[in-house]
């Protein structure tokens, strides 16, 4: 990639399938070059994406209440099932590790080292017979995302904290706040500038 923005349009899973995984013959090292050079996001592509992830998981967190109060359990499981999702992508970027496709996703999940963190939380979310249940759960998941970031020592992590949503009475965590920090430590013009 030329620029930081090209680095948005790679796919993950293509990233991950050239820099992991044996190699057996590089004779003039090219190929030890460019997955030296594709291994991670350069740094403002990296807090970029773990904002934007943030933003995404704000955005949906208060509905798995909305609609669980207004009787839409199914709707309610389904953005429990999206947010558990996000929180896995979040969590793959705090490890700075590729995510690959779906197919995997869950077993390279459990295979990362703050996974047995997370699952007990995500498992409670997806069991839940309630909008409630799911709600607190993954809130949970969240604040160990949040804690995982500032912890690791993020440039820009805020401080995670649980809160309500307005005057409304659903849970979430400050993921405004959060996204709004690792934007600000964003040195790169034109990422800095994208939505």
């Amino acid at each position: 990639p030329q620029s930081a923005r090209a680095w948005l349009g790679l796919a993950e899973q293509r990233l991950l399938s050239l820099t992991a995984g044996a190699v057996f013959r590089d004779d003039d090292r090219r190929l030890t070059a460019l997955r030296e050079r594709l291994a991670w996001f350069p740094r403002d592509v990296w807090l970029y994406k773990l904002a934007a992830q943030w933003r995404r998981i704000g955005e949906e967190q208060p509905f798995v209440g909305r609609t669980g109060l207004v009787g839409d359990d199914l709707g309610s499981r389904v953005i429990a099932a999206r947010l558990a999702r996000d929180v896995m992508r979040l969590a793959f970027l705090l490890e700075r590790r590729y995510a690959p496709y779906p197919k995997w996703f869950g077993r390279a999940f459990a295979q990362l080292a703050c996974a047995p963190d997370f699952m007990p939380h995500l498992e409670a979310a997806l069991a839940a017979d309630d909008w409630a249940g799911r709600e607190a759960a993954l809130a949970q998941a969240c604040l160990v995302a949040g804690e995982l970031q500032r912890v690791r020592d993020v440039p820009g992590a805020a401080t995670p904290r649980l809160g309500r949503f307005h005057d409304r009475p659903f849970i979430v965590i400050n993921a405004d706040e959060l996204a709004a920090g690792l934007r600000a430590e964003i040195r790169d013009p034109e990422l800095a500038a994208a939505p």
